[in-house]
């Protein structure tokens, strides 16, 4: 069976239904094959026809991980296009240069996202740090489809925003907020939201950096941050590292303050 699919590609030698075909239906997710022939039509500008069963490459998207850079125009149209979609399944989404606001990668958080993927990473679009506040509803409310890794790179986060985030995501085993500007001066109030937390590992990695939230100078902020996360005593339990890689703290200083707030049987690497 054939179609014309999203973006006009022609899909053949696929089983099943058309794009048409599951729109009439009113079957919103795409089967992992259809999707397969689409995405490599988009990594193929020239191409125009994809036999789902003669193409070898495209076997190399079978490990389901998936990245979007959202400064090229070719993704971004095919993620515009996937509405009214939801992508099937992935193990990883990586969305690489994140504008700080654009409607069409908001609504494909709020409409297209997968219903379950492993795991998740977003980065913004020069490597500055960026506000959130644009994407992060969405960001939360996609929080449970994403069940083992969370990171989030290079963005300022404030005391409310970190609370909410890792309160969203405390289900998962790897929480991450890395590159970040964490602005914290007040402790985050953690006790009754981390009820039943699973997160293992918190990698706060050039987060404390001199160019990012500079915790050498801002020692108290970093203190606060430690003392919000030793709150929460289902968190104490499920804790077992956090990364503090190039982030102006010393070990000795580190071990400390974790002490302090109930923490002492966590790792820390640094």
């Amino acid at each position: 069976m054939k179609g014309r699919g999203i973006l006009g590609v022609e899909v053949l030698g696929l089983s099943g239904f058309s794009v048409e075909e599951k729109v009439k239906m009113k079957e919103k997710e795409i089967e992992f094959e259809v999707f397969k022939a689409l995405w490599l039509m988009i990594r193929h500008e020239k191409l125009e026809t994809v036999y789902l069963n003669s193409v070898s490459e495209i076997e190399e998207t079978s490990s389901k991980s998936l990245s979007f850079v959202l400064t090229k125009k070719k993704e971004i149209d095919f993620i515009e296009s996937l509405q009214p979609f939801t992508l099937p399944n992935f193990k990883i989404i990586n969305l690489y240069k994140l504008k700080e606001k654009d409607k069409r990668i908001k609504d494909f958080l709020s409409s297209s996202f997968p219903h379950k993927i492993e795991k998740m990473m977003a980065y913004p679009f020069n490597y500055a740090n960026h506000t959130f506040s644009y994407y992060f509803d969405n960001i939360i409310k996609i929080s449970y489809k994403v069940h083992k890794q969370m990171v989030l790179s290079n963005f300022l986060i404030n005391v409310r925003q970190f609370g909410r985030l890792i309160t969203a995501y405390k289900h998962v085993q790897e929480f991450g907020l890395t590159y970040c500007i964490l602005s914290t001066p007040v402790v985050p109030n953690l006790s009754g939201t981390m009820k039943n937390a699973r997160i293992s590992t918190i990698d706060f990695s050039y987060s404390g950096a001199d160019y990012t939230s500079d915790w050498n100078k801002n020692s108290q902020e970093f203190e606060n941050l430690i003392e919000g996360l030793g709150s929460s005593e289902d968190l104490r339990l499920s804790l077992k590292l956090i990364l503090l890689d190039d982030c102006g703290i010393q070990k000795h200083n580190a071990d400390e303050i974790l002490r302090n707030n109930r923490l002492s049987k966590i790792f820390i690497h640094m």
